[in-house]
């Protein structure tokens, strides 16, 4: 019986998002064996996919803090106030209160994964500190999760 392991990534790096996957595959595959990543790259696709995000249900999600908040172009979204005042800097801690406070995805665990240290952010986050080693990563989540 498949039991897919369905991970939201929100990672504006297209380079780090393909590495992090890809190591987590490596060190999870025993305990996860069917890991399944949905990539989000800015904090306007998060909303933008909100609805999809929600219906989908997954079991985990790993956030970046620094995150464009769209891709560049000419239908680029203006962003909200709290974006222009809290800048990229907040911008995960943003997609991760907006998961926190949906009652659709409140369970959902979320990691905070980052090169910021903790005193950058607001008190209270939790973090898993970014860098070429995914092994603290990967106990992370499975703190957070049963094996399948």
């Amino acid at each position: 019986m498949n039991h897919e392991t369905r991970i939201l990534l929100v990672e504006d790096d297209h380079l780090q998002a393909h590495a992090i996957q890809s190591g987590l595959r490596i060190l999870l595959q025993r305990e996860y064996p069917y890991l399944v990543f949905t990539p989000i790259s800015t904090e306007s696709d998060l909303y933008n996919r909100f609805d999809e995000i929600a219906e989908k249900g997954f079991d985990l999600a790993i956030i970046d803090v620094m995150l464009r908040w769209a891709d560049p172009s000419p239908e680029m979204p203006d962003p909200p106030p709290a974006v222009v005042e809290g800048g990229f800097f907040r911008a995960g801690i943003r997609c991760k209160e907006k998961l926190q406070s949906d009652q659709r995805t409140s369970s959902i665990p979320v990691i905070v994964y980052t090169v910021l240290d903790e005193s950058r952010l607001p008190p209270g986050i939790d973090i898993v500190p970014k860098g070429g080693d995914f092994a603290p990563l990967a106990d992370k989540i499975r703190q957070l999760l049963p094996p399948r």
